[in-house]
C-alpha cells in the first residue's frame, strides 16, 4: 500500500513536470539592457513600427503641470493617483531631450513616492526611454501582466557605468565621462549625474507593463523622456552598448498548463483502463 502510494505520488510529480516543460516556450529567454552611444537622447532603433512619447504635446494634454488621474496615449495608460503622482516638467538642468520641450518626473517634483505603471497599449519585445539624471533609487521594471519579469535600478545602471570606457557592439569605446551632465548645454549642466538612452530587448517572451519606481522615497526625482516601443522587425544598431543581460525563468500560467496536464491524464487513464481490460481478459486455452 505504502509502495502504491509513493507511485501515486511520483507519478503526479512526473506529470505536473511533463506538463510545465511542455507549456515553456523554446530557446533562450532573456532580456537585454542597451545604452545609445554618449548624447543621443532618441532611440537609435530603427525598422519596424514605433510608438513614440515625448511628453510635450501641444494642447491641454501634457501641459507642465502636476497630473492624479489616469492618462491615455498611444504607447498606453498611464496608471496615476494622489500617491502615484506624474508631474510635467519644462526642459531644465534634470530633464528634457535636447535640451528644449518638457518630460516626466516624479518623486521630489510631486512630492509623491508611488511607482507609476504603464500598461502598453500593445505586448512589445522593445521599450527605450531617455533616463536622466540617473539617481541610484530610480528604478524600471518589466511584466507580463502581473508576472514580474526583471528591474533594472539607477544603481545597477551607475555600477555598469563604473569605468573608464564602454565598448559599442561595432567595437567603438566612449568614455564614460562622456555620460555625465545634460547633452546639448553649454556650459555642461548637472555633471554629477548619468545622461543615457537606455533601451530594453526582450527574447523569447514579449512584456505590456513598464513600472517605474522610486525605490518609495520622494526625497530625490526620477526624470524621464522620448519613451519608445517598437514592433516588427527592427534593430537596434552596432553603436549602441550591450550593458548587461538578464535570463528570465518563465512560468507557464494555469491556462497553459492546466489543459496539456488534462489532456496527459486522460491518455494515462485510458492506458491504465486498457491494461486492466487485457488482464480481465479470458486466456485463449482449450475450453
Amino acid at each position: 500500500m505504502g509502495f502504491r502510494v509513493r507511485s501515486v505520488f511520483t507519478r503526479a510529480a512526473l506529470l505536473v513536470g511533463v506538463c510545465v516543460a511542455a507549456a515553456m516556450p523554446g530557446g533562450a529567454i532573456s532580456i537585454s539592457v542597451y545604452i545609445a552611444a554618449p548624447n543621443v537622447v532618441s532611440s537609435p532603433a530603427t525598422g519596424g513600427s514605433a510608438v513614440n512619447e515625448n511628453f510635450s504635446s501641444s494642447g491641454t494634454i501634457w501641459a507642465a503641470g502636476l497630473y492624479t488621474s489616469n492618462v491615455t496615449r498611444n504607447i498606453g495608460t498611464f496608471q496615476l493617483s494622489g500617491s502615484s503622482a506624474l508631474r510635467i516638467q519644462n526642459s531644465d538642468q534634470y530633464g528634457g531631450a535636447g535640451n528644449f520641450g518638457r518630460y516626466g518626473a516624479f518623486g521630489a517634483q510631486t512630492g509623491t513616492s508611488g511607482a507609476i505603471s504603464l500598461n502598453l497599449t500593445s505586448p512589445t519585445t522593445f521599450f527605450g526611454m531617455w533616463w536622466s539624471a540617473v539617481d541610484d533609487y530610480n528604478g524600471v521594471s518589466l511584466y507580463d501582466n502581473d508576472v514580474f519579469l526583471m528591474r533594472v535600478s539607477g544603481a545597477d545602471l551607475i555600477s555598469l557605468m563604473a569605468v573608464p570606457a564602454l565598448t559599442a557592439q561595432n567595437g567603438s569605446q566612449y568614455q564614460t565621462s562622456s555620460y555625465l551632465g545634460k547633452p546639448r548645454t553649454n556650459p555642461r549642466q548637472n555633471t554629477s549625474e548619468y545622461y543615457a538612452y537606455v533601451m530594453f530587448q526582450a527574447s523569447g517572451l514579449t512584456f505590456n507593463r513598464v513600472v517605474l519606481d522610486n525605490s518609495n522615497t520622494a526625497s530625490t526625482g526620477f526624470e524621464f523622456d522620448n519613451f519608445q516601443t517598437r514592433s516588427g522587425n527592427f534593430v537596434i544598431p552596432g553603436s549602441t552598448v550591450l550593458l548587461t543581460q538578464y535570463e528570465i525563468t518563465a512560468v507557464p500560467e494555469p491556462s497553459v498548463w492546466l489543459p496539456a496536464c488534462a489532456g496527459l491524464a486522460a491518455c494515462l487513464w485510458w492506458r491504465r483502463r486498457r491494461r486492466r481490460c487485457a488482464a480481465s481478459k479470458p486466456s485463449g486455452g482449450a475450453r
